[in-house]
């Protein structure tokens, strides 16, 4: 039996090791395609920066009345409109952001501290957690063709529709209105730093929060959920509350809905005695013979002790049984026993000379060195 327990464990650990081994391929193949979609989104941007600087220069030099047209042709409908690919952020792998912390949180006022729209102010309304970026209503906008057949599906018939671009979170900062000490008025005012953690103090206990359900803050490595604590601002500690959302719509009741006493009904009661299904489902719903399984039945695991018993009644019979190089082995080890004789006290007396004379040239060596 011992035998069984040591193949299942170690079963268990190769498929531990080969899965961890298949998720480090896929992550590294996650993390290749992002970073291939991130120079091509950043390629293009160039693309259209670059192209838009030449055809500013290019009707600076002809005037105004003999500049080229491009919005002509193929490009009647997409001309100044942007890929909708752009409009979607880069989703980062789990080593990337796993160990970062979002003081940002939808509904939040920021301020654009990079870029063409630096210095406004805006409304966050779209947040990526894993792409590490937000959307600012009204600022960094866009326009993006939509085709036709997105125009029937969405009954909207504008073949060009304006959104925000995503912005990252380096450039970004939270605006928070903060009392003036001088005047007692509240300002708005920038927040350069956001210490977010689980409690107002290190001493103090964890309350009991929906956004704090354990010791972790962050992403929690098990479940891959995002767990944000309680912003405050460095040096004045003061709580910087998260924005309220907007509760759920009240949705409309009909005559085949199942009524929510039904749904927390407790219909199945566990008992210690009585399994909560047959034991023979295991093994339809498992092979029998996998190397993975645990429990087994009562007959096999008294075979399997019984043949332990066996095996270790050979081994003690084995020790009984003497052959002649054993015999001889053992009459040796008799007659060396025998032999060993005491020594007499001349040869005590010798050795106690010699330890002796050992301890003062000993001493005398530690002396000379210190001197």
């Amino acid at each position: 039996m011992q035998k069984l327990m040591q193949r299942t464990s170690a079963a268990q650990r190769q498929a531990t090791r080969r899965a961890a081994r298949q998720t480090g391929k896929v992550e590294n193949a996650q993390e290749w395609q992002n970073r291939q979609q991130r120079k091509a989104r950043t390629a293009s941007q160039s693309m259209y920066i670059k192209n838009e600087r030449e055809r500013r220069r290019e009707a600076y030099e002809a005037g105004s009345h003999l500049a080229p047209r491009y919005d002509v042709g193929e490009q009647a409908d997409t001309y100044a409109t942007v890929d909708a690919y752009i409009l979607q952020g880069v989703n980062r792998t789990w080593r990337q952001y796993k160990n970062e912390i979002c003081p940002f949180a939808e509904g939040d006022r920021v301020v654009v501290t990079q870029g063409k729209e630096k210095g406004k102010i805006g409304r966050i309304t779209t947040m990526d957690a894993q792409a590490g970026s937000v959307k600012i209503n009204g600022l960094n906008m866009g326009d993006w063709y939509v085709p036709e057949w997105a125009r029937q599906e969405d009954a909207d018939p504008r073949p060009i529709v304006a959104a925000p671009l995503p912005i990252p979170f380096s450039h970004i900062k939270l605006v928070h209105p903060l009392r003036d000490p001088e005047t007692g008025v509240f300002k708005d005012t920038i927040i350069d730093k956001i210490v977010v953690r689980l409690r107002a103090q290190p001493e103090e206990p964890v309350e009991a929060s929906p956004f704090v359900r354990r010791e972790v803050l962050g992403w929690d490595p098990k479940t891959r959920e995002y767990i944000r604590g309680r912003r405050f601002i460095p040096g004045l500690e003061q709580e910087m509350p998260w924005p309220e959302t907007e509760d759920a719509k009240e949705e409309t009741a009909h005559d085949d809905d199942t009524y929510r006493i039904n749904v927390d009904e407790v219909t199945h009661r566990p008992y210690l005695l009585q399994p909560p299904m047959p034991p023979s489902v295991i093994d339809e719903l498992r092979n029998k013979y996998s190397v993975f399984r645990t429990r087994h039945e009562d007959w096999y695991v008294a075979r399997k002790e019984a043949e332990d018993r066996a095996v270790q009644q050979k081994k003690e019979l084995a020790r009984l049984v003497s052959t002649p190089t054993m015999e001889l082995r053992e009459k040796t080890r008799r007659e060396r026993l025998d032999s060993r004789k005491d020594l007499n006290p001349d040869q005590l007396a010798e050795i106690g000379r010699l330890v002796a004379e050992g301890r003062r040239s000993a001493a005398k060596e530690v002396s000379r060195r210190s001197a």
